[in-house]
Order: structure tokens, then sequence, then C-alpha cells
């Protein structure tokens, strides 16, 4: 067993705790948050090779973000980011190319978790895509 196939075991593993009820966020839809929340960000930096995860970043109750591509159809995290992208940039992102946003989808164990919250918790589903 190489690393990735024990990463992608882990993984699986993981997903397998993930609650059988939850809807999975998918590219294109919209969501909105319940509530002021922190949220991570990852940003692309001017002479840097590579994505830099920077600190957290705080959203409004009502913001609306766009679900960005996915790498599993029951992914463990969402990547996303706010409808007002630019209008947010010099705030969430200042100096940066280009940002993107991220949680956790769901909790797997009780009692255990990012300080930030899970996606599901936090967002709802304002547009579906057609």
């Amino acid at each position: 067993m190489d690393s990735m196939d024990f990463l992608q075991r882990c993984q699986d593993c993981e997903r397998a705790l993930l609650p059988s009820d939850i809807i999975f966020p998918r590219p294109g839809q919209i969501w909105e948050t319940l509530h002021d929340c922190e949220v991570h960000v990852q940003k692309r930096m001017i002479g840097t090779r590579g994505p830099m995860f920077g600190l957290n970043a705080n959203l409004k109750q009502g913001e609306r973000v766009l679900i960005l591509p996915l790498a599993h159809t029951k992914p463990l995290q969402i990547i996303f980011q706010p409808l007002r992208y630019d209008e947010l940039h010099q705030t969430i992102a200042s100096g940066s190319l280009s940002y993107e946003l991220s949680l956790m989808t769901a909790r797997v164990i009780s009692g255990f978790g990012p300080s930030t919250g899970y996606f599901i918790e936090l967002f709802k589903l304002v547009q579906d895509v057609v």
C-alpha cells in the first residue's frame, strides 16, 4: 500500500461516517450563510507556484456563495467563492491574485472537529443547478 492508497482508504472511511441524510452541495449551486460564520481561505499569491493557505475569513449572515468544482460526489470538503467575489477580494484575500473558500462538509465524529463549523450546519441551499 502506497501513501496515495492509504489516503484514499482514509477518505473512504471518513465518508462512511458521514450522516446518511446529508445533502451534498454540487458545483454551480448557490448556498447562503444562515448566520455570521468563519471559513478557511486559500489564496493564490503573486510569485508563488501553488496555493497558500491564509487565515480564516468571516462571512456575514445572508452571504451567498457559489459551489466550485468538487473532487468527489460525496466531498469531505466544500470549495466555494462568494457571489460578491470582487467586492470582498480586498477584505478576504488582500494582495492575492485569486482566492477560494472552504469548509469541511459535515461532522463525522461527535465532539471532534474544526473550530469554524461545518458547511451543512452553516449554509442553506437557495438555488439549485438547472
